[in-house]
């Protein structure tokens, strides 16, 4: 063979093995692009809020989220594998309107994509509770509890009409009403419906706080002379003259829930001051002291201040033992003597003290005056009340010697409503012997 077709047929070779080799190639790089995947799904899609499963087919996601969900978000968003999405899933969108995506497969193939976000409408609440109970009343704030309310009241209230204020859940509405008068006195019912129809019943109890309140309120005796004075602890009132107080009846009035030893209505004797126990309701006991006196007794010469005050013109008062207990059982009454020479003399009784601040002609006209003679003749004594700008004089005489008698000044007839400035007692009026004297007990006014 010749060297020339030798030569031919290596370059035939060649040439055919390079055939052969572009053959495959062209193979291959049609095997690799029927390889790439034309998928481009959304094959997921979370955010915020979601309430229940999303619904992902044919082009759209479909998403629910509850009601209050902000819906500017960032959403996360699952696609094929090998595709990208325009606009990248980690931009912030806002979903209150539909918000389109577009897929593009592997292969180039692109998808149009639309997610719609429903709000679902807000729940209605199932809450049927008292949240707050409110009373003027309460002595401290109600206990409020599963179903129940209780509270105390302040001591001395009454519960057959009070107003409470209260507060339910959100949309609950309560029968009865709020702030509508109920008897408490005992447990009140509540019905609470709640927002979705629920319906709850609540009891509302509420007790008295028992009072501290030991009082004598009201002091109720048909032999008083005007109405007693009540203070602090004690009782006084100014029986008429003339009763007798060793067994008077009484009608007490105390504090509510209260007892009272003694008992009202029961008789004492008050010629003493009577003490009487008020145990309050909590069982708090406070003592008070009542004291009573017979008409009111100006002067009685026993021991304490004396209301005469000074002598004048020829004479001298001074207290003594009682010369004669027969019609008079004091200790001490008051001595008047005369002396030589004055045809009068006189006993004045200047400003009268605070403890007999009620002694006044509005009250009564009429006083009284036990006196004894021991002169063999009868006596004359004056009384004169001194007003300011004024004076007023009753003469009586006496008809009795060596025992003790009642005189009775009468003022009646003068109308005067005025409380009196001073007393004068004129004894033996132009009489200048001076061996006289006079004895003279328990000045009194009358009280009728």
């Amino acid at each position: 063979m010749s060297k020339q077709m030798l030569c031919g047929e290596r370059i035939s070779a060649m040439i055919f093995l390079l055939l052969c080799f572009m053959i495959v190639s062209c193979n291959d790089t049609e095997n690799e692009e029927s390889r790439l995947s034309n998928e481009a799904e959304i094959t997921s899609f979370t955010m915020t809020g979601l309430a229940d499963a999303v619904e992902i087919k044919e082009g759209k996601v479909m998403a629910s989220v509850l009601y209050g969900t902000d819906l500017v978000q960032i959403p996360t968003v699952g696609i094929s594998a090998g595709a990208t999405i325009a606009p990248e899933d980690i931009v912030e969108r806002d979903f209150g309107s539909a918000v389109k995506y577009t897929v593009v497969a592997e292969d180039g193939t692109s998808k149009d994509w639309e997610v719609i976000v429903t709000v679902l409408p807000e729940a209605l609440s199932n809450r049927a509770k008292i949240l707050t109970f409110e009373l003027d009343e309460l002595q401290e704030d109600a206990t409020i509890t599963r179903g129940s309310v209780e509270g105390v009241i302040k001591s001395g209230t009454d519960l057959s009409s009070l107003k409470p204020k209260i507060t339910v859940s959100e949309g609950a509405t309560i029968s009865p009403d709020s702030e509508v008068a109920q008897d408490f006195t005992d447990p009140v019912e509540y019905v609470i419906t709640s927002e979705d129809g629920t319906i709850v019943n609540w009891i509302v109890m509420l007790s008295v706080l028992p009072s501290n309140t030991a009082k004598i309120l009201a002091f109720e005796l048909d032999e008083l002379f005007d109405a007693a004075t009540i203070t602090d602890g004690s009782v006084e009132g100014i029986v008429k003259t003339g009763q007798d107080l060793s067994s008077l009846i009484p009608t007490i009035r105390i504090s509510d829930g209260a007892s009272i030893s003694p008992a009202s209505e029961v008789a004492q004797d008050f010629t003493s001051p009577v003490e009487y126990t008020i145990t309050a309701e909590d069982g708090t006991e406070v003592k008070w002291i009542v004291n009573l006196d017979e008409g009111m007794i100006l002067e009685d010469f026993e021991g304490g201040s004396h209301i005469f005050s000074e002598t004048w013109n020829g004479g001298t008062t001074t207290i003594v033992n009682n010369p004669n207990t027969t019609g008079n059982s004091s200790a001490k009454v008051g001595e008047l003597t005369k002396t030589v020479g004055p045809d009068y003399n006189l006993s004045l009784v200047g400003a009268l003290p605070s403890s007999i601040s009620n002694f006044d002609l509005s009250r009564s006209g009429k006083f009284k005056i036990l006196y004894f003679n021991p002169n063999a003749s009868a006596a004359q004594v004056q009384m004169k009340i001194e007003i300011p700008g004024d004076d007023y004089a009753v003469t009586v005489t006496t008809t009795k010697t060596n025992q003790w008698e009642e005189l009775i000044f009468d003022f009646s007839d003068k109308d005067l409503d005025v409380t009196v400035d001073k007393l004068t007692f004129f004894f033996d009026y132009y009489n200048s012997d001076g061996s006289r004297k006079f004895y003279l007990d328990d000045f009194q006014q009358i009280l009728e």
